[in-house]
């Protein structure tokens, strides 16, 4: 995975819980620019791009009405070739994050911190303005939930991580729902 170190947004924990996944790499950008919001998953001879909305962030995760896109690519075809050497560039030109790197940047994450709690208050004020803003957040939550678990079940290799994720997005969408019945 490459990101974009944002010692305003960025959260460190969620960049240190994308460490401890199995098979998951984490790198840093150079580019303050950098904005690309894309995984790569390959599974025999295919690759599946999930593109998306969502930054590393409080809102980004939590909150924020977020979407994305699941391309499914054969990873010889031009595309898939394209898509695999677009991050292969990204990932040459990133450092790697290691628990070193993590704890030269602890004291930006006092900084930081409180630029999430300000960003949680804000998210909660956002989630309660509209009824049909839960329900419309929902449904894209239990949708990519779905196609998540479908993906899942396409490669024995990327199943633990899907899975978690799905059940997060489950998780989020059942929240709402909770959240809409108490309106």
């Amino acid at each position: 995975m490459v990101l974009r170190w944002d010692p305003w947004r960025t959260s460190l924990s969620a960049v240190s819980a994308l460490r401890e996944l199995p098979n998951t790499q984490v790198r840093f950008h150079p580019d303050p620019n950098f904005h690309a919001k894309r995984i790569n998953f390959y599974y025999g001879r295919k690759l599946a791009v999930l593109l998306g909305s969502a930054n590393l962030t409080v809102g980004g995760l939590e909150s924020n009405p977020e979407d994305g896109v699941i391309l499914e690519l054969d990873a010889a075809s031009s595309e898939g070739r394209q898509c695999s050497q677009t991050f292969e560039t990204w990932w040459r030109e990133s450092t790697p994050v290691t628990e070193a790197e993590l704890q030269r940047l602890r004291p930006a994450l006092s900084v930081s911190e409180g630029a999430e709690r300000g960003e949680r208050r804000l998210s909660r004020e956002r989630e309660t303005e509209s009824t049909a803003d839960a329900a419309r957040q929902r449904q894209r939550h239990l949708q990519t939930a779905q196609r998540l678990f479908e993906l899942a079940q396409a490669t024995e290799n990327e199943r633990h991580r899907l899975v978690e994720q799905a059940e997060a997005y489950l998780a989020r969408a059942k929240e709402l729902e909770k959240q809409q019945k108490r309106r």
